[in-house]
Protein backbone atom coordinates (compact mmCIF):
# COMPACT_ATOMS: atom_id res chain seq x y z
CA UNK A 1 0.00 0.00 0.00
CA UNK A 2 2.88 2.22 0.88
CA UNK A 3 4.71 1.53 -2.23
CA UNK A 4 0.96 2.35 -4.26
CA UNK A 5 0.59 5.52 -2.31
CA UNK A 6 4.46 6.59 -3.08
CA UNK A 7 4.05 6.02 -6.65
CA UNK A 8 0.85 7.63 -6.89
CA UNK A 9 2.31 10.78 -5.35
CA UNK A 10 5.10 10.86 -7.88
CA UNK A 11 2.80 10.31 -10.73
CA UNK A 12 0.70 13.25 -9.18
CA UNK A 13 4.41 15.30 -9.17
CA UNK A 14 5.48 14.48 -12.57
CA UNK A 15 1.38 15.97 -13.58
CA UNK A 16 1.57 18.58 -11.75
CA UNK A 17 4.73 19.81 -12.77
CA UNK A 18 3.94 18.98 -16.25
CA UNK A 19 7.55 17.27 -16.60
CA UNK A 20 6.57 15.09 -19.62
CA UNK A 21 4.15 17.21 -21.58
CA UNK A 22 4.99 18.20 -25.01
CA UNK A 23 3.79 21.72 -24.30
CA UNK A 24 4.47 23.82 -21.84
CA UNK A 25 2.38 26.54 -19.76
CA UNK A 26 2.45 29.73 -21.92
CA UNK A 27 4.18 28.25 -24.39
CA UNK A 28 3.29 29.76 -27.92
CA UNK A 29 3.35 27.45 -31.28
CA UNK A 30 2.93 28.69 -34.63
CA UNK A 31 0.50 25.95 -36.06
CA UNK A 32 2.02 25.02 -40.10
CA UNK A 33 -0.87 24.25 -42.45
CA UNK A 34 -2.13 20.93 -41.73
CA UNK A 35 -0.24 20.11 -39.03
CA UNK A 36 -0.99 18.71 -35.69
CA UNK A 37 0.18 20.26 -32.50
CA UNK A 38 -0.34 17.34 -29.86
CA UNK A 39 -0.02 17.54 -26.22
CA UNK A 40 -0.25 13.98 -24.65
CA UNK A 41 0.63 11.41 -27.97
CA UNK A 42 2.48 8.14 -27.94
CA UNK A 43 3.89 8.79 -24.09
CA UNK A 44 5.76 5.89 -23.05
CA UNK A 45 5.20 4.98 -19.41
CA UNK A 46 8.41 4.03 -17.57
CA UNK A 47 5.89 1.60 -15.27
CA UNK A 48 3.77 -0.43 -17.78
CA UNK A 49 1.62 -1.56 -15.29
CA UNK A 50 0.72 1.83 -13.72
CA UNK A 51 -1.24 3.15 -16.57
CA UNK A 52 -4.65 2.78 -15.45
CA UNK A 53 -3.53 4.42 -12.06
CA UNK A 54 -2.10 7.66 -14.38
CA UNK A 55 -5.35 7.54 -16.01
CA UNK A 56 -7.10 8.30 -12.80
CA UNK A 57 -4.78 10.71 -12.13
CA UNK A 58 -4.86 13.26 -15.01
CA UNK A 59 -8.68 12.81 -14.95
CA UNK A 60 -9.30 13.62 -10.98
CA UNK A 61 -7.37 16.49 -11.74
CA UNK A 62 -8.92 17.60 -14.81
CA UNK A 63 -5.10 18.19 -15.73
CA UNK A 64 -5.50 16.91 -19.83
CA UNK A 65 -3.74 19.35 -21.02
CA UNK A 66 -1.91 21.73 -19.52
CA UNK A 67 -1.94 25.12 -20.21
CA UNK A 68 -0.29 25.62 -23.39
CA UNK A 69 -0.85 29.33 -24.14
CA UNK A 70 -1.62 30.16 -27.99
CA UNK A 71 -1.38 28.35 -31.23
CA UNK A 72 -1.93 30.74 -34.24
CA UNK A 73 -1.79 29.55 -38.05
CA UNK A 74 -2.18 31.98 -40.88
CA UNK A 75 -4.96 34.38 -40.08
CA UNK A 76 -6.55 32.48 -37.27
CA UNK A 77 -5.91 31.63 -33.88
CA UNK A 78 -6.38 29.18 -31.28
CA UNK A 79 -6.72 30.18 -27.48
CA UNK A 80 -6.74 27.45 -24.46
CA UNK A 81 -8.43 28.90 -21.71
CA UNK A 82 -7.98 27.18 -18.35
CA UNK A 83 -8.57 23.21 -18.65
CA UNK A 84 -12.32 22.86 -20.05
CA UNK A 85 -12.86 25.65 -22.63
CA UNK A 86 -11.31 25.82 -25.10
CA UNK A 87 -11.40 29.46 -28.24
CA UNK A 88 -10.83 28.77 -31.53
CA UNK A 89 -10.70 32.58 -33.21
CA UNK A 90 -10.05 33.48 -36.37
CA UNK A 91 -10.95 36.17 -39.38
CA UNK A 92 -11.39 34.29 -42.62
CA UNK A 93 -12.13 35.81 -46.00
CA UNK A 94 -12.15 31.99 -47.45
CA UNK A 95 -13.35 28.65 -46.11
CA UNK A 96 -10.82 27.48 -42.49
CA UNK A 97 -11.80 24.24 -41.22
CA UNK A 98 -10.38 23.68 -37.20
CA UNK A 99 -10.10 19.91 -36.17
CA UNK A 100 -10.37 19.35 -32.44
CA UNK A 101 -9.30 16.48 -31.31
CA UNK A 102 -10.79 15.49 -27.80
CA UNK A 103 -9.54 12.73 -24.87
CA UNK A 104 -12.56 10.75 -23.90
CA UNK A 105 -12.97 8.72 -19.84
CA UNK A 106 -11.47 6.15 -22.09
CA UNK A 107 -8.37 7.80 -23.12
CA UNK A 108 -9.34 7.10 -26.77
CA UNK A 109 -10.03 10.58 -28.89
CA UNK A 110 -12.81 11.99 -30.76
CA UNK A 111 -13.16 14.75 -33.03
CA UNK A 112 -15.14 17.73 -33.40
CA UNK A 113 -14.65 20.22 -36.80
CA UNK A 114 -15.58 23.90 -37.27
CA UNK A 115 -15.77 25.32 -40.22
CA UNK A 116 -16.30 28.75 -41.30
CA UNK A 117 -18.12 28.77 -45.22
CA UNK A 118 -16.48 31.36 -47.43
CA UNK A 119 -18.09 35.12 -46.52
CA UNK A 120 -18.38 37.17 -49.18
CA UNK A 121 -18.02 34.32 -52.04
CA UNK A 122 -19.50 34.75 -55.13
CA UNK A 123 -23.54 34.41 -55.26
CA UNK A 124 -23.47 36.74 -51.37
CA UNK A 125 -23.81 39.96 -50.72
CA UNK A 126 -20.74 40.46 -48.75
CA UNK A 127 -21.81 38.02 -45.92
CA UNK A 128 -22.19 34.30 -45.59
CA UNK A 129 -22.96 31.31 -42.94
CA UNK A 130 -20.30 30.28 -40.04
CA UNK A 131 -21.31 26.78 -38.68
CA UNK A 132 -20.03 23.47 -37.30
CA UNK A 133 -19.46 21.22 -39.65
CA UNK A 134 -22.30 18.54 -40.49
CA UNK A 135 -22.12 15.27 -37.62
CA UNK A 136 -19.91 17.34 -35.28
CA UNK A 137 -19.34 15.74 -31.85
CA UNK A 138 -20.53 17.91 -28.78
CA UNK A 139 -21.83 20.43 -31.22
CA UNK A 140 -24.44 22.39 -28.83
CA UNK A 141 -21.48 22.80 -26.20
CA UNK A 142 -19.80 25.33 -28.65
CA UNK A 143 -20.46 29.10 -28.78
CA UNK A 144 -19.99 30.97 -32.10
CA UNK A 145 -19.96 34.34 -31.93
CA UNK A 146 -19.03 37.18 -34.33
CA UNK A 147 -18.85 40.23 -32.22
CA UNK A 148 -22.57 41.13 -32.04
CA UNK A 149 -24.34 37.87 -32.47
CA UNK A 150 -23.82 34.66 -30.97
CA UNK A 151 -25.67 31.09 -31.68
CA UNK A 152 -24.96 27.04 -30.47
CA UNK A 153 -22.15 25.70 -32.89
CA UNK A 154 -25.36 23.00 -33.82
CA UNK A 155 -27.53 26.01 -35.02
CA UNK A 156 -24.85 28.29 -36.63
CA UNK A 157 -24.63 31.88 -37.47
CA UNK A 158 -26.21 33.10 -40.52
CA UNK A 159 -25.10 36.75 -42.86
CA UNK A 160 -21.77 37.44 -41.02
CA UNK A 161 -20.31 40.22 -42.64
CA UNK A 162 -17.01 39.26 -44.99
CA UNK A 163 -13.85 39.20 -43.32
CA UNK A 164 -15.68 39.44 -39.65
CA UNK A 165 -13.93 38.06 -36.92
CA UNK A 166 -15.51 34.85 -36.20
CA UNK A 167 -15.21 33.00 -32.24
CA UNK A 168 -15.81 29.39 -31.56
CA UNK A 169 -15.70 28.49 -28.11
CA UNK A 170 -16.10 25.40 -26.77
CA UNK A 171 -17.79 24.87 -22.88
CA UNK A 172 -18.21 21.21 -22.73
CA UNK A 173 -16.61 18.92 -20.29
CA UNK A 174 -14.20 17.23 -23.01
CA UNK A 175 -10.42 17.34 -22.55
CA UNK A 176 -8.69 19.06 -25.70
CA UNK A 177 -5.71 16.67 -26.79
CA UNK A 178 -4.80 17.87 -29.91
CA UNK A 179 -5.60 20.60 -32.99
CA UNK A 180 -5.45 20.59 -36.44
CA UNK A 181 -6.13 24.26 -38.72
CA UNK A 182 -6.15 23.52 -42.11
CA UNK A 183 -6.73 26.99 -44.60
CA UNK A 184 -8.55 26.25 -47.55
CA UNK A 185 -7.81 28.77 -50.56
CA UNK A 186 -11.03 30.16 -51.98
CA UNK A 187 -11.70 29.12 -55.10
CA UNK A 188 -10.25 31.98 -57.17
CA UNK A 189 -12.51 32.14 -59.77
CA UNK A 190 -14.54 33.25 -56.97
CA UNK A 191 -12.64 36.38 -56.55
CA UNK A 192 -13.90 39.33 -58.27
CA UNK A 193 -11.80 41.52 -61.04
CA UNK A 194 -9.22 42.66 -58.17
CA UNK A 195 -6.72 45.29 -58.05
CA UNK A 196 -4.25 45.57 -55.86
CA UNK A 197 -2.25 49.10 -55.10
CA UNK A 198 1.31 48.98 -55.15
CA UNK A 199 1.72 52.67 -54.78
CA UNK A 200 -0.22 55.57 -54.28
CA UNK A 201 -1.77 57.64 -56.95
CA UNK A 202 -5.16 57.35 -58.86
CA UNK A 203 -6.74 54.44 -61.04
CA UNK A 204 -8.71 55.86 -63.78
CA UNK A 205 -11.86 54.27 -65.63
CA UNK A 206 -12.86 55.84 -69.31
CA UNK A 207 -15.85 55.73 -71.03
CA UNK A 208 -17.70 53.39 -68.50
CA UNK A 209 -19.87 50.60 -69.83
CA UNK A 210 -22.50 48.21 -69.16
CA UNK A 211 -22.97 49.71 -64.97
CA UNK A 212 -19.20 49.33 -64.54
CA UNK A 213 -18.62 49.41 -60.59
CA UNK A 214 -16.23 49.63 -58.10
CA UNK A 215 -15.75 48.83 -54.13
CA UNK A 216 -12.93 50.07 -52.47
CA UNK A 217 -11.23 47.68 -49.67
CA UNK A 218 -14.49 45.96 -49.42
CA UNK A 219 -16.87 49.01 -49.26
CA UNK A 220 -19.93 49.14 -50.72
CA UNK A 221 -20.07 48.69 -54.51
CA UNK A 222 -20.18 52.34 -56.40
CA UNK A 223 -21.21 53.09 -59.76
CA UNK A 224 -18.79 55.22 -62.11
CA UNK A 225 -19.94 58.08 -63.38
CA UNK A 226 -20.64 57.77 -66.94
CA UNK A 227 -17.92 60.04 -67.93
CA UNK A 228 -15.50 58.06 -66.23
CA UNK A 229 -13.15 59.42 -63.86
CA UNK A 230 -10.40 58.70 -61.42
CA UNK A 231 -10.21 56.79 -57.98
CA UNK A 232 -7.53 58.04 -55.58
CA UNK A 233 -5.85 54.93 -54.55
CA UNK A 234 -3.28 54.17 -51.67
CA UNK A 235 -0.47 51.30 -51.52
CA UNK A 236 -2.31 48.36 -49.94
CA UNK A 237 -5.90 49.07 -51.13
CA UNK A 238 -7.71 46.90 -53.44
CA UNK A 239 -9.89 47.78 -55.37
CA UNK A 240 -13.06 45.11 -57.07
CA UNK A 241 -14.73 45.73 -60.30
CA UNK A 242 -18.28 44.53 -61.28
CA UNK A 243 -20.23 45.15 -64.14
CA UNK A 244 -23.54 43.74 -66.34
CA UNK A 245 -22.79 43.74 -69.80
CA UNK A 246 -22.21 42.08 -72.94
CA UNK A 247 -18.84 43.99 -74.70
CA UNK A 248 -17.14 47.08 -73.11
CA UNK A 249 -15.80 48.32 -76.38
CA UNK A 250 -17.47 50.43 -78.96
CA UNK A 251 -15.86 50.85 -82.60
CA UNK A 252 -15.54 54.50 -81.77
CA UNK A 253 -13.59 55.47 -79.19
CA UNK A 254 -15.81 55.46 -76.35
CA UNK A 255 -14.50 51.77 -75.02
CA UNK A 256 -13.90 50.74 -71.28
CA UNK A 257 -10.61 50.92 -70.45
CA UNK A 258 -8.66 51.13 -67.08
CA UNK A 259 -5.38 53.15 -66.33
CA UNK A 260 -3.82 55.62 -63.99
CA UNK A 261 -0.72 56.57 -62.09
CA UNK A 262 -0.52 54.18 -59.57
CA UNK A 263 1.46 50.62 -59.97
CA UNK A 264 -1.08 47.97 -59.71
CA UNK A 265 -1.38 44.19 -60.36
CA UNK A 266 -4.45 42.66 -61.18
CA UNK A 267 -5.92 39.61 -60.11
CA UNK A 268 -9.11 37.80 -59.55
CA UNK A 269 -11.87 36.74 -62.17
CA UNK A 270 -12.73 39.33 -65.03
CA UNK A 271 -15.83 37.71 -65.59
CA UNK A 272 -17.10 40.08 -62.79
CA UNK A 273 -17.73 42.34 -65.24
CA UNK A 274 -20.18 40.24 -67.23
CA UNK A 275 -22.16 39.28 -63.99
CA UNK A 276 -21.71 40.43 -60.71
CA UNK A 277 -23.13 37.59 -59.36
CA UNK A 278 -22.61 34.65 -60.83
CA UNK A 279 -19.44 35.11 -62.37
CA UNK A 280 -17.91 32.38 -60.53
CA UNK A 281 -19.77 29.87 -62.94
CA UNK A 282 -19.40 31.43 -65.79
CA UNK A 283 -17.40 30.97 -68.88
CA UNK A 284 -18.73 31.96 -72.10
CA UNK A 285 -18.70 35.31 -73.86
CA UNK A 286 -21.52 36.38 -75.91
CA UNK A 287 -20.63 39.68 -77.57
CA UNK A 288 -17.65 40.74 -80.18
CA UNK A 289 -14.75 42.75 -78.65
CA UNK A 290 -15.84 42.38 -75.52
CA UNK A 291 -12.60 42.79 -73.72
CA UNK A 292 -10.91 44.79 -76.86
CA UNK A 293 -8.00 46.99 -75.71
CA UNK A 294 -9.63 47.01 -72.15
CA UNK A 295 -6.02 47.53 -70.75
CA UNK A 296 -4.09 48.88 -73.53
CA UNK A 297 -1.10 51.43 -72.84
CA UNK A 298 -1.25 50.73 -68.96
CA UNK A 299 2.01 50.84 -68.65
CA UNK A 300 1.65 51.03 -64.68
CA UNK A 301 -0.16 47.49 -64.56
CA UNK A 302 3.12 45.64 -63.45
CA UNK A 303 1.39 42.08 -62.73
CA UNK A 304 -1.37 39.98 -64.27
CA UNK A 305 0.07 36.48 -63.32
CA UNK A 306 -3.25 36.14 -60.97
CA UNK A 307 -5.72 37.33 -63.43
CA UNK A 308 -8.31 34.78 -64.56
CA UNK A 309 -9.72 34.94 -68.37
CA UNK A 310 -12.35 31.43 -67.42
CA UNK A 311 -14.13 31.83 -70.83
CA UNK A 312 -13.98 28.73 -72.72
CA UNK A 313 -16.43 30.23 -75.51
CA UNK A 314 -15.18 32.98 -77.53
CA UNK A 315 -16.13 35.58 -79.81
CA UNK A 316 -14.11 37.23 -82.92
CA UNK A 317 -11.80 40.12 -81.29
CA UNK A 318 -12.81 39.76 -77.29
CA UNK A 319 -9.34 39.85 -76.60
CA UNK A 320 -7.48 42.06 -79.08
CA UNK A 321 -5.33 44.30 -77.72
CA UNK A 322 -6.37 44.22 -74.71
CA UNK A 323 -2.81 44.42 -72.52
CA UNK A 324 -1.08 45.86 -76.44
CA UNK A 325 1.99 47.93 -74.91
CA UNK A 326 1.60 47.22 -70.95
CA UNK A 327 5.36 48.25 -71.00
CA UNK A 328 5.60 47.49 -67.39
CA UNK A 329 3.79 44.29 -67.25
CA UNK A 330 6.34 41.83 -66.05
CA UNK A 331 3.89 38.70 -66.05
CA UNK A 332 1.01 37.44 -68.16
CA UNK A 333 -1.89 35.61 -66.96
CA UNK A 334 -0.61 31.96 -66.73
CA UNK A 335 -3.47 30.52 -68.69
CA UNK A 336 -5.58 31.09 -71.74
CA UNK A 337 -7.70 27.89 -71.63
CA UNK A 338 -9.97 28.09 -74.24
CA UNK A 339 -9.33 25.29 -77.02
CA UNK A 340 -11.67 25.93 -79.39
CA UNK A 341 -10.91 30.20 -81.18
CA UNK A 342 -12.32 32.45 -82.83
CA UNK A 343 -11.39 34.61 -85.62
CA UNK A 344 -9.06 37.08 -84.05
CA UNK A 345 -9.64 36.20 -80.45
CA UNK A 346 -6.25 36.79 -79.26
CA UNK A 347 -5.05 39.25 -82.04
CA UNK A 348 -1.84 41.51 -80.91
CA UNK A 349 -3.36 40.64 -77.16
CA UNK A 350 0.47 41.38 -75.44
CA UNK A 351 1.72 43.00 -78.21
CA UNK A 352 4.66 45.38 -77.25
CA UNK A 353 4.80 44.13 -73.58
CA UNK A 354 8.09 44.90 -73.63
CA UNK A 355 9.09 43.37 -69.83
CA UNK A 356 7.26 40.18 -70.27
CA UNK A 357 8.85 36.86 -70.35
CA UNK A 358 6.78 33.92 -70.45
CA UNK A 359 3.70 33.80 -72.55
CA UNK A 360 0.49 31.98 -70.96
CA UNK A 361 -0.23 28.31 -72.27
CA UNK A 362 -1.90 28.16 -75.59
CA UNK A 363 -3.96 24.55 -75.36
CA UNK A 364 -6.39 25.16 -78.23
CA UNK A 365 -5.35 22.51 -80.79
CA UNK A 366 -7.14 24.07 -84.19
CA UNK A 367 -5.94 27.25 -84.75
CA UNK A 368 -8.57 29.74 -86.84
CA UNK A 369 -7.89 33.34 -88.42
CA UNK A 370 -6.22 35.55 -87.42
CA UNK A 371 -6.18 34.29 -83.88
CA UNK A 372 -2.50 34.63 -82.81
CA UNK A 373 -1.53 37.48 -85.22
CA UNK A 374 0.91 39.52 -83.84
CA UNK A 375 0.27 38.60 -80.81
CA UNK A 376 3.68 39.04 -78.86
CA UNK A 377 5.16 40.71 -81.69
CA UNK A 378 7.70 43.12 -79.90
CA UNK A 379 7.74 41.19 -76.33
CA UNK A 380 11.62 41.84 -76.24
CA UNK A 381 12.26 39.81 -73.41
CA UNK A 382 10.06 36.82 -74.18
CA UNK A 383 11.79 33.71 -73.19
CA UNK A 384 9.09 30.71 -73.04
CA UNK A 385 6.30 30.17 -74.96
CA UNK A 386 3.60 26.58 -74.95
CA UNK A 387 1.10 26.43 -78.01
CA UNK A 388 -0.35 23.03 -78.43
CA UNK A 389 -1.50 23.68 -81.56
CA UNK A 390 -1.19 20.91 -84.56
CA UNK A 391 -3.47 22.26 -87.08
CA UNK A 392 -4.42 25.65 -89.04
CA UNK A 393 -0.40 26.67 -87.90
CA UNK A 394 0.38 29.43 -90.51
CA UNK A 395 -2.85 29.36 -92.35
CA UNK A 396 -5.03 32.21 -92.80
CA UNK A 397 -2.91 34.59 -90.90
CA UNK A 398 -3.44 32.26 -87.70
CA UNK A 399 0.62 33.19 -86.15
CA UNK A 400 1.28 35.63 -89.03
CA UNK A 401 3.94 37.74 -87.30
CA UNK A 402 3.34 36.30 -83.72
CA UNK A 403 6.45 36.81 -82.50
CA UNK A 404 8.49 39.38 -84.65
CA UNK A 405 10.92 40.95 -82.79
CA UNK A 406 10.08 38.34 -79.29
CA UNK A 407 13.25 37.41 -77.12
CA UNK A 408 16.17 39.33 -78.67
CA UNK A 409 16.67 40.80 -75.03
CA UNK A 410 16.29 37.85 -73.08
CA UNK A 411 19.00 36.21 -71.64
CA UNK A 412 19.78 32.52 -71.63
CA UNK A 413 17.73 29.79 -73.45
CA UNK A 414 14.63 30.79 -75.18
CA UNK A 415 12.06 27.68 -75.15
CA UNK A 416 9.04 27.17 -77.30
CA UNK A 417 6.95 24.08 -76.59
CA UNK A 418 5.08 22.34 -78.63
CA UNK A 419 2.96 19.62 -79.41
CA UNK A 420 4.89 16.41 -80.47
CA UNK A 421 4.55 16.22 -84.51
CA UNK A 422 3.19 19.19 -85.14
CA UNK A 423 4.62 21.09 -87.71
CA UNK A 424 5.91 24.58 -87.13
CA UNK A 425 7.71 26.86 -89.95
CA UNK A 426 11.03 28.42 -88.80
CA UNK A 427 10.91 32.52 -88.48
CA UNK A 428 8.74 35.27 -87.18
CA UNK A 429 5.39 33.45 -88.13
CA UNK A 430 6.26 30.22 -86.11
CA UNK A 431 9.37 29.36 -84.32
CA UNK A 432 11.82 32.23 -84.31
CA UNK A 433 15.38 31.49 -85.20
CA UNK A 434 17.71 31.00 -81.76
CA UNK A 435 14.81 29.95 -79.95
CA UNK A 436 15.04 25.74 -78.64
CA UNK A 437 11.85 23.80 -79.49
CA UNK A 438 10.75 20.95 -76.78
CA UNK A 439 8.35 19.10 -77.70
CA UNK A 440 5.45 17.97 -74.95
Amino acid sequence: MRKRLSLMLALLLIAATGAWAAAVAGETITLKCGSTVKTYENVTLPWSTTADILKQVITDMNFMPPSIGTITEGDGKVVKNGNENFQVTGTFSGEATVAVTYYNSSMTSSTATITVTAPGAAGTSGSGDVKMAEGTEDAENWTLSDGTNTAKGNVGLTGVPEKTKVTATYGGTKKVKSVKAVKYVPDPKATPLTFEVLTDGKMSISFPRNGIKYSLNGGEKTGVPGTGGDITVKAGDKVEFYGNGGSYYNMGSDHTSIGGTAQVKVYGNIMSLLSETNFATATTLTAENTFREFFRSYSNLIDASGLLLPATTLTNNCYYEMFYSCSGMTAAPAELPAETLASSCYNEMFSSCSKLTAAPVLPAKTLVSNCYKSMFSYCSKLSSVTCLATSGINSNNSTNGWLTSAGWQAAGVKTFTAASGAEWPEGNNGIPTGWTRVNQ
